[in-house]
């Protein structure tokens, strides 16, 4: 429910403020879940895509829309595998075969890793999935950020020295001496935002832990993100043993 909740909610502000009535079927529109797992927000985009009355016609284009539109990113290898087969699944269930020269743009890839790497020639597959997926962050305009990024507060294997760099400026003239601004969940957000503002404008509907919302060392990340949004929409379901 709250992913079908959040997916239907960013096709309405990408009717009504970006003026594209198709929604996610509108030829301009980019989507990218960027923490996927095993694929519940593509799921919902994918369900509100699909017309059970659509016409064979209509869905070679949807199943277009989709390999050259609406992208995932996944970390772990596993729920990337699962992705991919319960999407195909879905589609396939609903009348759009997914052929076996085609794969779904779900790309494993540390989403806060930006930085282009040498991989080597033994491993193509990897090889090309780096690339594909460095392609997305780096040079195609995304107008719509979904997913439910991760959350952990210690040391990750998924810090970057790009994405750290960027979420120094949630951090500008903050005078603590204990900053809580590692947790992923901010880097993530501070992707999204990175992204959008490098598209030129963008959506992001996210699932997210709430510590960001009143926290005192979260004042500058809260002015950052009034400065470069200029809608913010929040529903706290107050998620926390803490309050």
């Amino acid at each position: 429910e709250v992913t079908r909740f959040i997916a239907k909610s960013v096709q309405e502000i990408i009717k009504n403020q970006f003026g594209q009535q198709a929604g996610f079927l509108a030829p301009e529109v980019k989507v990218l879940d960027f923490a996927c797992g095993t694929g519940t927000f593509i799921d919902s985009v994918y369900e509100l895509m699909l017309n059970p009355h659509a016409s064979p016609l209509e869905k070679q284009k949807i199943k277009e829309k989709i390999l050259k539109d609406i992208y995932g990113f996944e970390l772990l290898f596993t729920p990337y595998i699962v992705a991919h087969t319960v999407l195909t699944k879905f589609l396939k269930d609903n009348g759009v075969n997914i052929a076996s020269g085609d794969r779904l743009p779900v790309y494993l890839t540390n989403t806060l890793d930006l930085a282009p790497h040498a991989i080597s020639q033994l491993l193509p597959n990897l090889k090309q999935e780096h690339e594909k997926a460095l392609q997305v962050k780096q040079e195609t305009d995304i107008l719509a950020i979904i997913g439910n990024p991760p959350y952990f507060n210690g040391k990750s294997k998924s810090a970057s020295k790009e994405i750290d760099e960027f979420t120094q400026d949630y951090k500008k003239d903050l005078n603590e001496k204990k900053i809580n601004l590692d947790d992923l969940y901010i880097k993530f957000i501070r992707f999204a935002e990175w992204k959008i503002n490098k598209s030129g404008s963008g959506v992001a509907g996210l699932i997210t832990n709430n510590s960001f919302l009143d926290g005192v060392t979260h004042r500058q990340m809260r002015k950052h993100l009034l400065e470069t949004f200029d809608e913010i929409y929040i529903l706290n379901v107050h998620g926390t043993t803490r309050k």
